[in-house]
């Protein structure tokens, strides 16, 4: 049964992490990398694959699987032999992760599909077997032998999987008790920012003081999500693209110039200083502390720039963690939810898009 656990196991980890999800509520993913490497893996590995084993080698026997999977040598040596490979390739992205450089890291995971591949369809087609084989023999009615089985804790390997789950509850202890400052920073400063995070949000309004028909074309300052996806309806749109450099836009061939969320070829001139009446202007407010805690929030403004009357206003917030972003506010649409905004402001649309948000209108808003 332990070879079928582990085998099982292994499958589960393919899909899911149990292990991974329990220990990322105990140990901040945050805080687990600021630990050395090979503790990574040790405690990752613990978490995914011993926990899961155990848990369910203990939970097959106790309710007799045994008695009825009955694997054949056959599948016990297909299943053992992917086990054995990857707990092999486990125990040396431990050690390889404890080698200063990278280089032996690196060189392991660009064999790994190598080793996984087969070892998945190794185990696919083991427990398919295994399934086939325990359905066969019930549809047969073949009787499982009474004297090969025997209850949990009446065998020595049931006594000591049960006693096997000691090592890695004392290794989490150990492990968490060692490395409680550093994670008890992490926690704190998570709370902190999720805190942060929330209270923008909930601060979060849409202001639109007015709208205007649909315009020939539009001025942006700055780089913004959706200016290409408008050029679809404008004649023009022009982009200061923050480098000194002002560029107008136009669609070639009179053809889309935004085609199944794709950049199609436009036109693109090098100009002085915009013409457009009408501008969707972007500021990120400088906040050092939102900055500490990965917290990036924008402005976004839409003006009239013959009398520079606001149009509309609102705030968009973004959570980050390095290079990715982990959280958006608003969360529905986050990406096409600023291009709605501009577009129904600026007369494109008269849908607007923006349930369960603050939106404040003001009183008798038309053309």
């Amino acid at each position: 049964m332990f070879n079928i656990s582990l085998a099982l196991a292994f499958l589960m980890s393919f899909h899911f992490s149990l292990g991974g999800e329990i220990i990322s509520l105990i140990i901040p993913s945050d805080a687990l990398r600021l630990l050395p490497p090979y503790q990574q893996h040790i405690a990752t590995n613990f978490a995914n694959y011993w926990l899961p084993v155990l848990i369910l080698y203990i939970f097959l026997r106790s309710v007799n699987a045994h008695k009825y999977l009955r694997p054949t040598t056959g599948i016990q040596f297909l299943l053992g032999s992917a086990n054995a490979v990857l707990i092999t390739y486990l125990i040396l992205r431990i050690f390889a992760s404890n080698i200063p450089g990278g280089g032996a890291s690196f060189a392991l995971v660009s064999f790994s599909a190598y080793i996984l591949i087969p070892c998945k369809i190794a185990l696919y087609a083991g427990t398919a077997w295994l399934i086939a084989h325990a359905f066969w023999l019930n549809y047969k009615k073949i009787p499982a032998s009474e004297s090969e089985y025997q209850p949990l804790f009446k065998t020595t390997s049931g006594i000591i999987a049960v006693a096997m789950l000691l090592p890695p509850m004392g290794y989490f202890t150990w492990f968490y008790s060692t490395n409680y400052k550093q994670i008890n920073t992490v926690k704190v400063k998570l709370k902190e920012a999720n805190s942060r995070f929330d209270e923008l949000c909930d601060s979060a309004v849409i202001e639109i003081k007015g709208r205007v028909k649909k315009p020939d074309g539009v001025f942006f300052n700055g780089s913004n999500q959706f200016y290409m996806r408008m050029l679809n309806e404008l004649d023009f749109v022009e982009v200061d693209f923050r480098n000194n450099s002002i560029q107008r836009i136009t669609k070639k061939d009179n053809k889309p110039a935004f085609v199944n969320f794709k950049i199609q070829d436009v036109n693109r001139e090098q100009i002085f200083k915009p013409s457009a009446r009408y501008e969707v202007m972007s500021k990120w407010p400088q906040n050092p502390a939102d900055r500490k805690l990965g917290i990036i929030s924008k402005e976004t403004i839409i003006l009239d720039r013959t009398n520079n009357q606001i149009l509309a206003k609102y705030l968009t917030v973004r959570r980050t963690k390095g290079s990715m972003v982990v959280a958006t506010c608003p969360k529905n649409n986050f990406y096409f939810f600023e291009g709605n905004i501009a577009k129904y402001v600026l007369g494109l649309t008269d849908e607007l898009k923006a349930e369960g948000l603050d939106v404040r209108m003001s009183q008798n808003l038309k053309y």
